[in-house]
């Protein structure tokens, strides 16, 4: 049984999350209250309640960056914290669920979704994880349902998506359930 040890004791299970660039920039640059809203997040990494995937096209983007210090530092926080996914794994699990990328990608702008959020969804969408975690309200977070209707109607997961301080608080309803 998932989350059971022999002898009937719980184990934590690890939540699957992707993590938006936003949110490690916030993190590391930003002096507001999302700051401290997504530095909560990030402490809870080193307690292993998270296991965090970055697509390669993260760190492309970030790699592109002028601002060699943030740049550094979003780059470091990745290679610290996330499991990178390759562009063949991408490849390998679109073949595997019988996807055309490209297709989505149409469908999910046609629902003001921006390209490289649509990138973000399918990736999270093909390595099944728990929550993509961004501060992206206008593009990703009121979204959801309609992002969710163009994953079932291409026969892939449903993604939750939501922000840093919505994470942490259904995390911890769970913990007391």
């Amino acid at each position: 049984m998932k989350g059971r040890k022999k002898g009937g004791k719980s184990r934590k299970v690890m939540k699957k999350i992707l993590i938006d660039l936003d949110v490690v920039t916030v993190h590391l640059w930003d002096k507001s209250s999302q700051a401290e809203e997504a530095g909560r997040l990030i402490e809870k990494l080193g307690s292993k309640s998270f296991e965090v995937i970055v697509p390669y096209t993260l760190i492309e983007l970030a790699e592109r960056w002028q601002y060699v210090a943030l740049r550094e530092k979003v780059i470091g926080f990745y290679k610290e914290n996330a499991k990178t996914i390759s562009v063949e794994e991408v490849r390998e699990k679109l073949e595997n669920f019988g996807v055309n990328d490209k297709e989505i990608i149409i469908s999910l702008i046609a629902n003001c979704v921006k390209e490289e959020d649509a990138a973000l969804v399918i990736v999270a969408s093909l390595f099944k994880v728990d929550y993509l975690v961004t501060f992206n309200r206008k593009h990703l977070r009121n979204r959801e349902q309609k992002i969710c209707d163009v994953l079932s109607d291409f026969n892939l997961p449903r993604v939750k998506i939501r922000t840093p301080q919505e994470l942490l608080e259904e995390q911890s309803e769970e913990g007391s359930t």
